[in-house]
């Protein structure tokens, strides 16, 4: 067993989908294909169910890769441990952001940060919130940017900045002339929400109200 063939079944249950996990390691489908095997057949298991399509971990499968992403995350902190020790920041930082405040704040602080520590490397990937969630579990991401509160167990949130919670509304709308606005005032059969996915999208339902009324009123659709 290697950390590589680790890294690998961690791939193929993040894709689902041998030429997709392939590319991600940077390796050939073939060779990501073998190593797999290889490990079945060491631990005398088969981690994947290749008859389904996508491809599924079995159940023991599922449980060989927890244990493997643990390894893995421990792999990266013996590297920390090390550089710390040294006081020399380097390696990878890979950084997954949300689409909606990636064009504003990545260019804020990642100049700052590759002239500060020339040896690290840092990638940035644009992810809806669930999927950076689910990268920062299963390791492929060092750190998230999203809108918060997420609340998800084993994960520790840091608020960064703060912003203001702003309405637009037409000049021949009831609360225009409104300085302040409570959310009691506020409907959501008369707004425009993101599709599902984006988290801006959850936080405006929270406050204003419940979806299934939302879907229930509102006889429109506008997907952008």
């Amino acid at each position: 067993m290697t950390l590589v063939q680790l890294e690998y079944i961690i791939a193929l249950d993040t894709h689902r989908h041998f030429i997709n996990a392939a590319e991600s390691c940077f390796v050939t489908q073939p060779t990501l294909s073998m190593q797999i095997k290889k490990l079945e057949e060491e631990l005398d298991i088969l981690i994947f169910d290749r008859t389904k399509q996508p491809v599924e971990p079995t159940l023991i499968g599922k449980k060989v890769i927890e244990q493997a992403k643990t390894l893995i995350k421990g792999k990266g902190r013996i590297a920390d441990i090390i550089a710390n020790t040294r006081n020399d920041i380097s390696g990878e930082l890979k950084i997954g952001i949300i689409p909606t405040i990636a064009n504003y704040l990545v260019p804020l602080f990642v100049p700052k940060l590759a002239e500060k520590y020339p040896d690290l490397d840092i990638y940035i990937e644009e992810l809806m919130t669930h999927q950076v969630v689910e990268s920062l579990n299963n390791g492929t991401i060092d750190l998230g940017i999203v809108a918060t509160p997420l609340s998800e167990d084993g994960i520790n949130e840091i608020p960064v900045y703060y912003e203001p919670f702003v309405l637009y509304v037409s000049e021949q709308h009831k609360l225009f002339q409104e300085k302040t606005i409570s959310s009691r005032d506020l409907k959501l059969d008369e707004m425009w929400l993101l599709s599902d996915g984006h988290c801006f999208r959850n936080h405006v339902i929270n406050l204003c109200g419940d979806e299934n009324y939302f879907h229930q009123k509102l006889g429109f659709g506008y997907n952008g």
